[in-house]
C-alpha cells in the first residue's frame, strides 16, 4: 500500500512539471512572437522614405545646368516650415522666414553665368544648402563666345570673303543644335588635361569630358588644348546624351557630349556664404563673436564690411548698436582669406531699438 502511495504521489509530480513546461513553452513562444512583430513595426517605420526625407531642403526648380533665354525663371521647393532661408542669385543675398512648406520666389537673370545658392537654417542651428547654375542665352546669340569662334574659322575660309551673320550663326548652330532642351551647362576646375579629355571637379565630384570637337575658347577667342591651365575654370556647354533622361542634376555620371568650353584664368562665380545662428558672447565694433547653437562652436566675424545689412526681428533696418551680448542672432558670412567677414545680420530677439 505504501508503494503505491509512492508512486501516486511521483506520477503526479511528473505530470504537474510537464503541464508547466508546456504552459512555459507556450507563453515563450508568444512572447516572442510579440517581440518579433515589434522589432519589425519598428523597422518598416524607420525606413518609411517619407519619414526619413520630411524636412529636408529640396529644390524643384530651376534644373541644374539650365541654359534658357528667358529673362526670368521661377525657384521652387521645399523646406521646413518657420525656418530661415537664405537665397543667394550672383551677389544678391535675401533672408527670409518661411511660413509654409513650399517656396516659390520670381528670379531676375543677367547674361551668361548665374549662380543660384539656396541655404536653410533650423530653429536648432541646423543648415542644408543647394546650388544651381543657370546660363542665360539667346538661342540665335548663344554663346557669344562661339561667334568670335565661328567668324574667326570662317574668315580664315578662303571660299568666304567676309563672315556675315548668317554664317556665322549657321556655324553655331551646326555645333550646338538647336535643341536648346538638350543643353546643359557645367562649371568646374580644371584639374587635368590631355589631348582628348578634360578632366574637371566640382561639389558633385570629378568630371572627365571628351573633347572631340569642342570649341575652346578664353577670353572670347579661340585657343588650342595645348594653351588650357590645370587651375584654371571651365564653363562647358554641352549636349545631353540621347539615352539620358533629363536630371535634376548635373553629376559625374550623367552623359555629356561637350559642344563649347569657356575658360577662367579665376572662378567667374560668388562662393557660397556660410550661415550661423547663435548667441552672441563677445562684441566690439570690429568684431562679433558668436556660440553656434549647433555644436557650441565659437564663430568671429568681422564686422568691417562697408555693406553690413543689419535687421531686426522683423526684417527692419537695425543698426550695430542694436546688438548686444547674449542676443540670439542670425549671421550670413563669407570667408576672407583667413576670417569670417559678416554680410547680414538677423536678430532673432526683439530689442528696444537703442
Amino acid at each position: 500500500m505504501q508503494k503505491e502511495t509512492i508512486i501516486a504521489i511521483l506520477f503526479g509530480l511528473s505530470l504537474g512539471l510537464m503541464v508547466t513546461a508546456g504552459a512555459y513553452y507556450l507563453r515563450s513562444k508568444n512572447q516572442a512572437a510579440k517581440i518579433t512583430k515589434t522589432e519589425k513595426t519598428i523597422a518598416e517605420t524607420t525606413v518609411t522614405p517619407t519619414a526619413k526625407e520630411k524636412g529636408k531642403l529640396e529644390i524643384k526648380t530651376p534644373l541644374d545646368g539650365l541654359i534658357t533665354s528667358k529673362e526670368t525663371l521661377d525657384l521652387t521647393g521645399k523646406y521646413k516650415p518657420e525656418a530661415y532661408l537664405v537665397k543667394v542669385l550672383n551677389n544678391n543675398i535675401d533672408l527670409l522666414r518661411l511660413d509654409q512648406e513650399s517656396f516659390s520666389f520670381k528670379l531676375n537673370l543677367k547674361d551668361e553665368l548665374n549662380m543660384i545658392y539656396v541655404i536653410g537654417v533650423d530653429l536648432d542651428g541646423q543648415t542644408e544648402s543647394q546650388a544651381r547654375l543657370v546660363v542665360k542665352a539667346s538661342q540665335t546669340t548663344f554663346p557669344p563666345e562661339a561667334t568670335t569662334a565661328a567668324k574667326t574659322d570662317l574668315a580664315q575660309n578662303t571660299e568666304i570673303k567676309s563672315a556675315t551673320k548668317e554664317a556665322i550663326l549657321n556655324r553655331i548652330n551646326k555645333k550646338l543644335g538647336k535643341d536648346v532642351g538638350r543643353k546643359r551647362a557645367l562649371l568646374g576646375k580644371v584639374e587635368k588635361v590631355t589631348a582628348e579629355s578634360i578632366t574637371l571637379s566640382n561639389d558633385q565630384g570629378e568630371f572627365i569630358l571628351a573633347l572631340n570637337q569642342a570649341i575652346l575658347l578664353k577670353e572670347d577667342k579661340p585657343i588650342k588644348v595645348s594653351q588650357v591651365e590645370v587651375g584654371n575654370w571651365a564653363l562647358v556647354r554641352a549636349t545631353l546624351d540621347s539615352t539620358e533622361t533629363t536630371p535634376d542634376l548635373i553629376t559625374p555620371e550623367v552623359k555629356l557630349t561637350p559642344e563649347v568650353i569657356s575658360f577662367y584664368s579665376k572662378k567667374p562665380i560668388p562662393s557660397a556664404p556660410a550661415v550661423y545662428l547663435g548667441t552672441i558672447t563677445k562684441l566690439n565694433k570690429k568684431e562679433l563673436t558668436l556660440t553656434t547653437r549647433n555644436n557650441n562652436e565659437h564663430k568671429t566675424f568681422s564686422l568691417l564690411n562697408k555693406n553690413l545689412v543689419i535687421d531686426d526681428l522683423n526684417g527692419n533696418k537695425a543698426t550695430q548698436k542694436d546688438l548686444d551680448t547674449d542676443l540670439n542672432v542670425l549671421v550670413i558670412s563669407y570667408q576672407d582669406k583667413d576670417k569670417l567677414t559678416a554680410s547680414h545680420i538677423r536678430l532673432l530677439t526683439e530689442v528696444e531699438k537703442k
